[in-house]
């Protein structure tokens, strides 16, 4: 169940109109605590990276990147929340929602260029285009805040569709001295850990850098679609399936997102006494019991 303070019919109004929002705290403090220790696994601190910034690639923004799943149980568990899945489903107005993207991202104060131009993300997630009039067709990527993000620890700066309707579509990358206006209209995402930022990949949006001496920044990227358009996505989880990660996320998840990464709900037609038997087989730990109880997620009327 979602937080009392989120305000579903604000944030609808700023993904309509925007195409962005924050919603602010959605995942419980205690389970971005736990994350952030098991991140201590999986990335070096901010002063090692101070001191020797080579070990996350200096100069490579992006080499700052695990996908899932991971090796951790409670990363896993947060870049795969029910709340955020009720959120996109409320958002949507569709609970028939899947998983097409998630990967930890640790930054660091010095250890790359993490600046980039005002650009859209629409190519990387659809072989088409993005139509915001039509949602059951949308995608929501974003991310998933591990730790705080201030205005010195690089916050992602956005842009309202109010103020980039008139451009072309494949004006991709904005010069910052031909589109000074759009640029002045842009704002930064600043949030606390446990909070998500949600855009849609028609908005112009750029990262930024961490200024903020020995600083350091870990998110969750993520991307949502509803299920059934095989011309958008990213992340195919099936050649992932024989990892032992994978396994074990299986082997965890609740039957919600089971769903989220493609299993087919409860009463698909898929499932037979052959399947069933076969899955129980493949994820001997695994509690199908609940998964074959749990209620189909359909479609969300209201």
């Amino acid at each position: 169940m979602l937080p009392s303070h989120i305000q579903l019919s604000r944030l609808r109004e700023r993904w309509l109109i925007d195409g962005w929002f924050i919603a602010e705290a959605l995942v419980p403090e205690d389970e971005i605590a736990r994350a952030r220790r098991e991140l201590q696994e999986m990335f070096p601190d901010a002063e090692s990276v101070s001191g020797k910034p080579d070990l996350v690639h200096h100069a490579e923004q992006f080499l700052g990147m695990v996908d899932f799943p991971f090796r951790y149980p409670t990363i896993n568990k947060v870049a795969a929340h029910e709340r955020i899945s009720e959120l996109v489903s409320a958002i949507f107005g569709d609970d028939r929602i899947m998983l097409f993207q998630a990967r930890a991202w640790a930054k660091f104060t010095g250890a790359a260029d993490y600046e980039q131009l005002l650009h859209r993300d629409f190519r990387n997630f659809t072989l088409t285009v993005v139509d915001p009039s039509r949602p059951e067709y949308s995608q929501m990527v974003g991310m998933l805040y591990l730790s705080d993000v201030t205005e010195d620890l690089g916050p992602t700066r956005l842009v309202s569709r109010y103020h980039t309707v008139q451009l072309p579509l494949y004006a991709e990358h904005l010069s910052k001295n031909e589109y000074r206006s759009v640029y002045a209209t842009e704002q930064s995402a600043v949030a606390p850990a446990g909070s998500l930022l949600a855009f849609s990949p028609d908005v112009m949006h750029r990262a930024t850098n961490l200024v903020a001496p020995g600083g350091s920044r870990f998110t969750v990227m993520l991307g949502y679609q509803c299920t059934g358009h095989q011309w958008q996505g990213y992340k195919s989880w099936p050649k992932m399936g024989h990892n032992d990660e994978m396994i074990a996320f299986v082997e965890s998840a609740t039957p919600r997102q089971l769903e989220l990464i493609g299993f087919p709900p409860p009463n698909h037609p898929f499932w037979s006494a052959t399947t069933i038997r076969g899955v129980r087989e493949r994820y001997p730990n695994a509690d199908f019991d609940a998964f074959f109880d749990a209620p189909t997620h359909m479609v969300n009327s209201t």
